[in-house]
């Protein structure tokens, strides 16, 4: 009878294990998995914004930095009267993400006393990623780190277009961008509109040529069109997400599960 009773166990906890690998991963609408690829492209823009941007915010460090503003990357050109331009040419290696090679031009005005920007960015580029539009607001600059505080208004390779406030820290020192808090509406060219919120997201300028962020949480609120009519879908970055693309999501509050970019 023992016997019989270990077989009956035996055969069950197969039956259970079979279940478990045959049962389906949770897995995102095509709408959802769309909404979260903008959201990541999306972050990536932020962080280029913040490098593009970022000699605006210690213009005069960046030129002694440089030793000439014509030979350094970007170029830059000031008045008296707060006008300047930031001139990357046809390509150039920047300071910050210098494995990679910067396009383009940022023009507008500097008012150092009540620091604050308001610039244009004009078909910049970062490797593949283009990103045009606005950015203004208030900066500060400290120890090599550089702090915007902005409403940025841009249009931006994989997550077209991208409206709302970012707050980021630009640090020169140990070379990354901390997007610490952004309350965003991304429009995707698939059709999908989202509000995104981030929170505390690290991409490292050195290392990483502005593509994926190590470290950080972005919750996307999605229109449904139906019944309920928002879905809200929660992503977070890792130490190992810029080598191989995976992601943790989950939908609502369900379970966190592995998505992989791209895909």
């Amino acid at each position: 009878m023992k016997y019989v009773h270990a077989v009956f166990a035996t055969v069950a906890a197969l039956t259970v294990a079979a279940g478990c690998r045959n049962a389906q991963s949770p897995k995102l609408t095509a709408e959802q998995a769309d909404a979260v690829e903008a959201a990541v492209d999306a972050a990536s823009a932020l962080a280029i914004v913040a490098a593009a941007i970022y000699p605006t915010g210690d213009l005069q460090g960046f030129l002694a930095g440089a030793g000439s503003g014509s030979a350094s990357c970007p170029a830059v050109d000031s008045s008296t009267d707060g006008t300047v331009t930031l001139d990357y040419g046809e390509a150039c290696r920047p300071d910050l993400f210098h494995d990679s090679m910067a396009a383009g031009s940022i023009s507008g005005s500097i008012n150092d006393d009540e620091q604050f920007v308001a610039l244009t960015m004009l078909d910049f580029r970062l490797d593949e990623k283009t990103v045009d539009g606005t950015v203004s607001g208030g900066f500060a600059a400290q120890n090599e780190q550089i702090n915007f505080d902005v409403d940025v208004d841009v249009r931006a390779t994989g997550a077209d277009v991208i409206e709302g406030t970012f707050n980021v820290q630009v640090d020169m020192a140990a070379e990354k961008i901390t997007l610490r808090t952004a309350r965003l509406e991304i429009s995707h060219s698939s059709g999908v509109q989202m509000e995104a919120v981030f929170d505390d997201i690290v991409i490292g300028a050195a290392t990483n040529g502005g593509s994926l962020p190590q470290s950080g949480i972005v919750v996307l609120t999605l229109s449904t069109g139906d019944e309920p009519e928002t879905v809200s879908v929660s992503l977070e970055f890792s130490s190992t997400t810029a080598s191989d693309g995976v992601v943790l999501v989950s939908v609502e509050d369900g379970p966190q599960f592995a998505f992989t970019l791209g895909e």
